[in-house]
Parts: structure tokens; C-alpha cells; sequence
């Protein structure tokens, strides 16, 4: 057995889920299609479609012109914001769903304020929560792009006479790639919320599959529905990377000397540049935490060991999968450094890392499928009681941010490094501990934090995998507000912040130390 074997392997069980949704479809009972079609069927794709749109418009427009004027100008507190906008990627959407419905609802504190108030339980709030709880994906690419643009294509703009505006959009089309890589990353995430859009009561598909498969009991049109979505997320996806291979418009650099300085501005520029980025700041981050922290107090008197044990829970899972993903990850890139075939190489990493891209809602249901027929065959209760299911889940949905992380440490160690050491007779062994691993030992750390900060984070997944009587934080504070218990939501959803933010701030510090 050879490293080839093993690394084939691995590949082929993380992609047995994935393939299973379409033999359930195959095999399935017709019978309730018609009804499906009839009555179901379009509202999923009308509310799918508006959501997504909307998120990504109003996500790209606030990350775009935040990381625009962080990245090249001089305001008051510029680097305190700088970093502060990115700390919204601690809060799950759902939990922004929570504090905004509280704050706007009847005699909330909007409606004590301004006298009236807006409703909020709709498609439009839904939207306005995922793009606050989103944005920064785009934000962080945007800026680091940005920040990395020439000085020579300020240059020339200048000689041209070209407005700020027009300046900007240059440096926007610029950064396509970035903003189009982020983007596609808030769209994915999107797809993939069950939280929000269930709370809000929005038919898009990754709630309808919930719908069909727990309420109305048809795992078959559920199984369609998100194969359908699979097939959606495939070509929007083979779409993207089509478009960034055909243009070839960077102009980056990454010499210090040659990049942009930040610009002064006069004071009415700076006045709105910093209200901007404040209020940004406020509505994404510092109102939520305020609110979660009030009805936290408020309640304190309600707060259960119980919770306690689920944070327990919740950092279990997520410790352990997460080393469980890094090290499956490691192993495959390893691989396809070993492996000198670019076909096999491009199989192994691509259909492992499919997962991200899908539903977590699809992604349950698909391991599910997979369970259910091994419990029906070999008489084991793996869905019922075993915590295998749900690390397996975590694993198909979240290898991709791990390969992504390790291969970019990766692609920094010069492969004459590993010729020179199996030259010397070395293992593949000894290459891997005592010549890679040192190197990546940072990129070890940043994939283990990522994925940490995601399986904290996660709802849907945690929702339909879990063993009988098991509960993360995140499940507890969704039930709680699905009851219209909100003020209760508000402790185990404040834990959940707590420990993303100190994974977000140790991720932030170990970029500055690699830095």
C-alpha cells in the first residue's frame, strides 16, 4: 500500500456522500413529485434567488467602499477600523437575526425611539442580517487588494487627470478577482443558511430541504431539491473560475516601495469616512454584542449549567474535527506533492473540497442517506448514537477551508526542497516531520483556527447529524428563538460569540506575527 492508494482512498469515502444523493433520486418514490412541482417548487427558486442577489449587492457595496477608503486614506481611528470591520465574521447570521428582530420589534428600543417601526419578518430583513453577518469575506480579500495595488496605476491615472471616482472604479475592476473570490464565498454561504432564512420564514432551498424532509416526511423531493442546488452551486462555481482564467487584469505588487501610500483628506472626508466606517462598525458589530450582552444580563438569572455543558459541546466538536481535518488535509496535500500526476492531483484536492460549496443542509441529508443504508444493513445505530456521523459531516463540509490554507502554505516551499531530501535516501516520512511540517507550522495553526471558528458557528449540520439528546450552543439558541423566547436565546448565543471572537483575534495575531 503506497501513499497513492491511501491518498485515493481518503478521496473516495469524503465523496461517497456526495455521490449518494443521486442514486436516492434514482431509486426513489415519484409519487409526491407532482405536488412538489406544483406548489413548492418555484417559490424556493424566487426566494433563493432574491436572497442571494440581494445579499451579495448590499454585502459587496458596504465590503468594497470600506476596504476602498481603510486601504487608502488617513481618518481618525483608520487602524482601529481597519480590523474592526472584520470582526462581524464572529457572529453567526442567525444570532444577527435574533438581536435585530428584538431591537425592531414592538416596543423595542427602535420603536421607543423613533415612534414607529419597521417589520422586519421578511425577505428584506433576512437580507439586511446575512449582509451585515457576511460582508467581511469580501472585505478581507478587497483590502488586502487594495493595499497590495501598484503605485505606478495611481500614477497614471493622475497623469490622465482622473477623478477620485474614476480612479476608484479602476482599482475595483482591478481587484475583480479578489472581489469575485469573496463574493463567491458570501454566496455560498448563502445558499447554505438555514438559520436566518428559516427564522424569517423565507422559502429558499436549503430551508425547504428541512421542510420536506422533517416536516412532511418526503426525503425524496428533499434529495431532488438538493441535487438540484448542488448542480446550481457546480456551474455557478465552473462559471467563476472560467471567467478568472480568460482575464488576465492584475496589477498588483507586493514591493512595499512600490505600492500606495494612504492619502490625506480634507476634514469633510475624513468626518465621513469615519461615520462610515463607524456606522458600519455599530450596525454589524457593536449593537449586536451590546444587545446580546443587555439580554444576557437580563436573564442571567435563567443561566443553566446546562449551558455550560454545551459550550463543552460545542468546543469539543469543534477541536476535535478540526485537528481531524487538518491532518486529513495535510495528508492530501502531501500527496499531490509526492504524486507526480497533474490529473490525479487536480481529482484528489477539487472533489475533496466540493463540500464548501454545498448546502450544509445538503450536506447532512447526503450523509444521512449514506448512514441510513449502513444502519438498515449492518444493524449499527450510527444516526441515533454516535458522534461519527456529525464529525464526518463537519469533515465533507469544511476540508476545502483546510486544503485551501494548507496548499498556501504549501506553494511557498520550493519542490527542489523534497528532491534534495529523498536524494539523501531521507523518507517520505522524515520529509513530511522534519523538512514540511516546521515550514507550515503557521498555515498548521491558521487551518485549524478557520475551521474551529466555522464548526463553533455551525447550525444546520449540528442540527441534523446530531446524536439523540445532544445539543451545541447553537442549536440551543435557535430553538429558543424559533419559540419566540429571544431574551433566553441570548446567553448560549453570546457564548457563541465569545469563543469565535477569541479564535477571530488569534487568527488576527497570527497573521501579524507571520507578517
Amino acid at each position: 500500500m503506497n501513499i497513492k492508494f491511501w491518498a485515493i482512498t481518503v478521496a473516495l469515502i469524503i465523496l461517497v456522500p456526495i455521490i449518494s444523493i443521486f442514486f436516492e433520486i434514482a431509486f426513489g418514490d415519484y409519487s409526491n413529485l407532482e405536488h412538489f412541482f406544483k406548489y413548492l417548487f418555484l417559490r424556493y427558486i424566487q426566494g433563493t434567488f432574491l436572497v442571494a442577489f440581494g445579499v451579495l449587492a448590499l454585502s459587496a457595496t458596504i465590503a468594497v467602499i470600506s476596504a476602498w477608503i481603510v486601504a487608502n486614506y488617513r481618518f481618525p481611528f483608520v487602524n482601529f477600523f481597519e480590523y474592526a470591520l472584520m470582526l462581524p465574521l464572529a457572529i453567526p447570521a442567525y444570532i444577527f437575526s435574533f438581536c435585530y428582530v428584538g431591537i425592531m420589534e414592538f416596543q423595542g428600543y427602535f420603536h421607543k425611539i423613533f415612534g414607529f417601526r419597521l417589520d422586519f419578518m421578511n425577505i428584506y430583513g433576512a437580507i439586511f442580517v446575512l449582509s451585515l453577518s457576511l460582508y467581511p469575506y469580501i472585505y478581507m480579500f478587497a483590502k488586502t487588494s487594495f493595499k497590495t495595488q501598484s503605485k505606478v496605476l495611481f500614477d497614471v491615472c493622475k497623469i490622465y487627470k482622473l477623478s477620485q471616482f474614476k480612479i476608484f472604479r479602476v482599482a475595483v475592476m482591478l481587484s475583480r478577482p479578489a472581489i469575485i473570490g469573496g463574493a463567491m464565498l458570501v454566496l455560498m454561504e448563502t445558499l447554505s443558511d438555514y438559520g436566518t432564512v428559516a427564522y424569517y420564514g423565507v422559502a429558499t432551498f436549503s430551508a425547504g430541504i428541512f421542510k420536506l424532509w422533517f416536516d412532511l416526511g418526503d426525503s425524496y423531493s428533499a434529495s431532488i431539491l438538493a441535487a438540484m442546488l448542488m448542480v446550481l452551486v457546480f456551474i455557478i462555481m465552473i462559471f467563476e473560475h472560467i471567467n478568472k482564467n480568460s482575464k488576465g487584469y492584475s496589477f498588483n505588487t507586493h514591493n512595499i516601495a512600490k505600492t500606495t501610500a494612504k492619502s490625506e483628506l480634507n476634514t469633510i472626508g475624513k468626518t465621513l469616512a469615519f461615520l462610515w466606517c463607524f456606522v458600519i462598525f455599530c450596525l454589524a458589530f457593536l449593537f449586536p454584542v451590546i444587545w446580546l450582552v443587555y439580554w444576557s444580563i437580563m436573564t442571567i438569572q435563567d443561566f443553566k449549567l446546562e449551558f455550560i455543558t454545551m459550550a463543552g459541546n460545542s468546543l469539543l466538536m469543534a477541536i476535535i474535527s478540526a485537528i481531524l481535518i487538518t491532518f486529513i488535509s495535510f495528508f492530501l496535500v502531501f500527496s499531490t506533492r509526492i504524486i507526480k500526476n497533474n490529473k490525479l492531483n487536480t481529482f484528489l484536492l477539487k472533489t475533496t473540497s466540493l463540500g464548501y460549496a454545498l448546502p450544509g443542509a445538503s450536506i447532512g441529508l447526503c450523509v444521512m442517506i449514506v448512514f441510513g443504508y449502513i444502519d438498515r444493513n449492518f444493524g449499527t445505530q450510527f444516526l441515533s448514537a454516535s458522534f461519527v456521523v456529525l464529525i464526518f459531516g463537519y469533515i465533507v463540509r469544511f476540508l476545502a477551508t483546510s486544503v485551501y490554507a494548507v496548499e498556501s502554505g504549501y506553494a511557498k516551499i520550493p519542490k527542489n526542497i523534497d528532491d534534495a531530501s529523498l536524494l539523501l535516501n531521507r523518507s517520505k516520512f522524515t520529509l513530511f516531520f522534519k523538512v514540511h511540517f516546521p515550514l507550515l507550522k503557521h498555515f498548521f495553526f491558521l487551518s485549524l483556527i478557520v475551521v474551529f471558528i466555522d464548526i463553533v458557528k455551525e447550525l444546520p449540520l449540528s442540527l441534523i447529524l446530531r446524536p439523540l439528546g445532544f445539543e451545541t450552543l447553537s442549536i440551543r439558541a435557535f430553538f429558543y428563538a424559533t419559540d419566540e423566547r429571544l431574551y433566553a436565546a441570548a446567553l448560549p448565543s453570546l457564548l457563541i460569540v465569545l469563543l469565535s471572537l477569541v479564535a477571530v483575534i488569534w487568527l488576527e495575531i497570527i497573521s501579524r506575527k507571520k507578517a
